[in-house]
């Protein structure tokens, strides 16, 4: 007897935690597990929409480097054409400077010629005035004095 209240109090424990277990533990696994699947949906729905905007941002980012590399090409072709200006504008400079010098220049070879020739002149004038006065006698200074009013009465008459 003893033995079998013993299996009885036994099964009546088993009975008691199947109650329990049934009653009480087995919702409380089914919620935990419908927790569980819920918050792993939300997980999945969260990684999709952070996948989306993870697309979405590599996709502005291309966008952003193709207008970064339009904007580069732009940059460089503004600034070859820039240099172009700048070397037409410096050759356009450097001409008119050679042209000034070029008209400075002939001016000062002018103004030189002219100082050399008036100082050809001048001496010319000396070396003859220095010929006459050592050569001319005064009888060749009046034959030329007479000659001399002669040809003034001439172009007179």
């Amino acid at each position: 007897m003893e033995l079998f209240w013993r299996i009885f109090d036994t099964l009546i424990l088993i009975a008691g935690l199947a109650y329990i277990l049934v009653k009480y533990i087995a919702p409380f696994f089914n919620k935990r597990k419908a927790d569980i699947i819920e918050a792993l949906n939300k997980a999945e729905e969260s990684e999709k929409r952070a996948q989306a905007l993870l697309d979405d941002a590599k996709k502005q980012l291309e966008d952003v480097k193709k207008e970064m590399d339009a904007l580069k090409e732009k940059a460089k072709s503004e600034a070859v054409i820039e240099k172009e200006r700048i070397i037409e504008e410096t050759k356009k400079t450097a001409a008119k400077i050679y042209e000034r010098y070029e008209v400075l220049a002939q001016t000062e070879l002018d103004r030189q010629k002219r100082e050399l020739y008036e100082e050809a002149v001048s001496m010319s004038i000396e070396l003859a005035q220095k010929i006459i006065l050592d050569e001319l006698t005064p009888e060749l200074q009046e034959k030329i004095n007479k000659k001399l009013i002669e040809n003034i009465g001439e172009a007179i008459v």
